[in-house]
């Protein structure tokens, strides 16, 4: 399995669930520690950490890691140049984080990875799929990571000069703000790249992102993979502290009951994608939860 690998195998702290019961008892127990941590939901659990700008480019189409800031600088442009024809909405030009933001909105490949600051948001994204999915058996385990977004952000402040963080109000984490001339420095500064994983959102947010409690992690340097990002920050440190996946059983028991208790949370596709996509979505669930169904 690829978790098993190195760099994934030193980084993160390893934690397997084995039944509902187990995964709140982890979730009770660290929960007051993952405050303001981000969390991100992948339906298996053998996928890499990677953003879509990556995954595309690199491993479906093989290109150079080199050719991305070009590869990306040329998305960006022609969003932006034609976006005006779709939407009366117009962001500014120079919030490239909203620009992104927008472009993953509607499937454009991006460095940022989708994220929540929610644990059970994440877990819906882990489970949802596999729930609906006719190659759902083919999957053993989804999984959660979590990462320490105060720890991923003191990180990138300490790369930078007295004279960086002023002028562009790098502030203390518990200071922090969306700012775009501080985000467009650090992530799209031509001159001073530096590999790491920076949290970020867009200033301006549309309804999903406030609905999923959503945020961004971006690569420092899209001219490495975003798990070498990733290991950048950790050298000298102990990530296992700051660091977890936690993997998910896909038995048909876990996933009854995570169904149930996820939408007793009122966490289900009809709150979380609001419109008539999300709660046509969501009726599929009534096959599990067939008490719901009012004849």
């Amino acid at each position: 399995m690829l978790i098993d690998t190195d760099p994934y195998d030193k980084l993160f702290n390893r934690i397997i669930i084995k039944d509902w019961k187990h995964l709140i008892k982890i979730y009770n127990q660290f929960q007051m520690k993952w405050d303001r941590w981000i969390f991100r939901g992948q339906e298996d659990s053998e996928w890499p950490l990677m953003t879509a700008i990556e995954r595309l480019t690199v491993e479906r189409w093989e290109h150079d890691y080199n050719e991305l800031p070009k590869i990306e600088e040329g998305l960006i442009r022609t969003f932006v140049r034609h976006f005006h024809n779709y939407s009366h909405y117009i962001p500014c030009e120079k919030d490239k984080i909203e620009w992104l933001s927008i472009m993953q909105h509607y499937g454009t490949a991006t460095r940022l990875l989708d994220c929540t600051y929610s644990f059970y948001v994440a877990l819906f994204f882990a489970l949802d799929s596999i729930i609906q999915s006719r190659n759902s058996k083919k999957i053993k385990f989804s999984a959660i990571w979590a990462f320490d977004s105060k720890w991923l952000y003191k990180y990138c402040r300490k790369k930078l000069s007295r004279n960086e963080k002023q002028q562009y109000n790098f502030t203390k984490y518990e200071d922090v703000t969306t700012d775009v001339k501080k985000d467009n420095y650090f992530l799209f500064n031509r001159k001073r790249k530096i590999p790491s994983v920076y949290p970020v959102n867009a200033f301006k947010r549309n309804k999903r992102l406030t609905i999923q409690q959503g945020v961004f992690l971006s690569p420092g340097d899209i001219k490495r993979s975003f798990i070498l990002n990733l290991k950048t920050v950790a050298e000298g440190d102990e990530p296992q502290k700051h660091l977890f996946y936690i993997r998910l059983p896909n038995d048909k028991k876990f996933l009854e009951s995570a169904i149930r208790e996820l939408n007793r949370m009122n966490m289900n596709s009809a709150t979380l994608f609001p419109g008539l996509d999300g709660f046509a979505r969501y009726l599929n669930k009534f096959v599990i939860m067939s008490e719901l169904i009012k004849v």
